[in-house]
């Protein structure tokens, strides 16, 4: 929801030339949405890695308040599993979205936790929301939820996260703390 209302100030602004009202967007008074795009790649991915985050946690904790619901869909796609194997499953598949979700928000371990969440993903894709039909929104959230791991896997985080943090400040500390 964030990032759609996001989107829309972007777009308005760039339609109707809106004068900006948060402080983030001064830079941006006159120049057109593509220059703004371009100039502020690094933040706008980091935005959607955020919003990809919250998302995970969001769908984590709703397994957890009702594990129930995870159960049960996890039993309707009938393989062979045993009720601790679908139990287990279910706990991974909470813990993954939690604690992913997190890290993927503040951008620690981000390559790693976005792998992870793929093989969740497809599979959610694949037997639950497949099923739904090619019109259902869930299965274009999903496939959106999918493609945005897949990126995020792949590309990493940007500047504002933790991995960027420790990658270009740590032998700046190091050079700092022995003097």
């Amino acid at each position: 929801m964030f990032f759609i209302i996001i989107l829309t100030y972007f777009i308005l602004y760039a339609k109707l030339k809106i004068r900006p009202i948060m402080r983030f967007f001064v830079k941006i008074q006159n120049k057109t949405f593509t220059d703004f795009i371009n100039l502020h790649k690094e933040e706008l991915v980091d935005i959607i890695r955020i919003y990809l985050g919250i998302v995970f946690v969001i769908k984590g904790v709703q397994f957890f308040m009702d594990v129930n619901i995870l159960t049960r869909l996890i039993e309707s796609l009938n393989f062979p599993l045993g009720l601790y194997t679908i139990l287990a499953l279910s706990h991974i598949i909470i813990f993954v979205h939690i604690i992913g979700g997190i890290f993927l928000a503040l951008g620690l371990l981000t390559k790693l936790t976005a792998l992870l969440q793929i093989p969740i993903v497809l599979s959610a894709t694949i037997f639950i929301h497949l099923k739904e039909g090619f019109m259902s929104d869930s299965l274009h959230f999903a496939l959106f939820v999918l493609l945005l791991s897949i990126v995020f896997a792949l590309h990493g985080s940007s500047k504002l996260s933790i991995d960027y943090y420790l990658e270009h400040y740590k032998e700046h500390d190091i050079k700092f703390l022995h003097r």
